[in-house]
């Protein structure tokens, strides 16, 4: 019935739903309804996470870059085979859509043709810190710093003041680590 209606109106509906959890457990928890997972699971399709599937991580870039230059109108061409290579290695907890987020935050940040390793970096922390071509210590140790500062920037809302209490350093200290970090 609509709001204020006195009629009620017949309609067909499927839904089409997602989650990450096991609903058989959760109602054997007693933490979802028997009868709602009855109607939800009429045809359930299992997708294993990205993780699994890595091979799909390049059709989709190309496909969420392909999206953005629609969206956004921009004429972004790409992505450089080492920040797939960095998409290729990241463990994507959040999978296709946490995938989708860091591609549009690239897109957002790249000023290039083609989305890099640094349009990756500033937006994640969870990438791997080092390639097989960058083992120095001192070069780790600077990544594991940027990314660890760019967390707590995200953390904290670009509350600089309370991102240099979080890491442990004084407010001058953090803005020139941002300085000589480029974030």
């Amino acid at each position: 019935e609509r709001v204020g209606g006195t009629s009620s109106i017949s309609v067909d509906v499927r839904i089409i739903s997602a989650t990450n959890h096991s609903l058989n457990d959760l109602v054997r928890k007693g933490e979802f309804r028997k009868d709602l997972l009855f109607r939800l699971n009429a045809f359930p399709i299992f997708i294993p996470p990205l993780k699994e599937r890595l091979e799909d991580i390049p059709p989709l870039v190309e496909n969420f870059i392909t999206q953005y230059n629609f969206d956004a109108g921009t004429e972004i061409k790409g992505i450089t085979p080492e920040a797939l290579k960095i998409l290729s290695s990241y463990y994507w907890p959040g999978n296709v859509r946490e995938l989708y987020s860091v591609m549009e935050r690239a897109c957002i940040d790249v000023r290039g043709d083609y989305i890099e390793p640094k349009n990756l970096l500033r937006f994640t922390d969870d990438y791997s810190l080092y390639t097989d071509d960058v083992v120095n210590l001192n070069e780790v140790r600077d990544r594991a710093e940027k990314a660890a500062i760019i967390k707590v920037l995200q953390l904290t809302n670009d509350n600089k003041s309370e991102a240099a209490k979080k890491l442990g350093i004084s407010r001058s200290t953090l803005y020139t680590k941002l300085k000589e970090y480029d974030i």
